[in-house]
């Protein structure tokens, strides 16, 4: 299978990479043929986007920018890594969605794994900037995002607040939920493994059918 495509209207082509065995390859709309380029590496990534010529990129295990140029057919690292974590060496550092910035000259995205940010990347000086909320703009040494935040329910349907400080040392927290505590729950089937949980804080559970789009 595969987890990010792209499509190329201009080239009419679809850019994907194969799952698991990472593999970057090229569907051609015309021939319906598929070419495949290379394996990137082991951590299979979330997502491909694409410049206004329609060169892809995509990342490999260490966050590190790859380029497929569209007319050479090349797959080459760039020279550009994706921010990650200080206390982290960039394994497993990719990209989990990005957009086009309004003016199409780069693209705004999210990374994917611990210390994720929000960054902005430049096509013409391969350069980035990040979100404000997590590190001044152009610092290369800025630090994470501080919470990584789950919920988690116990064997008697107790809820409980999980969640991680990732600056300053990796401290972890757990707070007990009140008794009280409203939730919204949705969910086309119920596991058996959840039955204590409905029982403690759905005690009167409004069904809503969602009509067929």
């Amino acid at each position: 299978g595969s987890r990010c495509m792209a499509l190329a209207e201009k080239h009419r082509r679809i850019y994907g990479i194969s799952y698991p065995r990472n593999r970057f390859f090229i569907y051609d709309i015309d021939t319906h043929e598929t070419r495949m380029i290379g394996r990137i590496g082991n951590v299979n990534p979330q997502c491909i986007w694409l410049d206004v010529d329609e060169n892809a990129y995509t990342t490999d295990d260490y966050g590190r920018i790859l380029k497929f140029d569209a007319e050479t057919e090349k797959l080459d690292y760039i020279g550009a890594t994706l921010p990650c974590a200080e206390f982290r060496n960039g394994y497993h550092n990719t990209v989990y969605d990005v957009t086009p910035s309004p003016d199409g000259k780069g693209v705004y995205g999210v990374t994917w794994s611990w210390g994720s940010r929000l960054f902005y990347f430049d096509f013409e000086t391969h350069g980035f900037k990040y979100d404000e909320l997590f590190a001044r703009v152009g610092d290369k040494q800025a630090k994470c995002m501080e919470l990584k935040i789950d919920l988690f329910i116990d064997d008697d349907g107790t809820v409980y607040l999980y969640y991680v400080r990732l600056n300053n040392g990796n401290k972890i927290y757990v707070a007990k939920m009140k008794d009280d505590l409203q939730m919204l729950v949705f969910s086309a089937t119920i596991p058996q493994a959840l039955q204590p949980f409905l029982k403690k804080y759905l005690q009167n559970p409004q069904m809503v059918q969602i009509e067929k789009i």
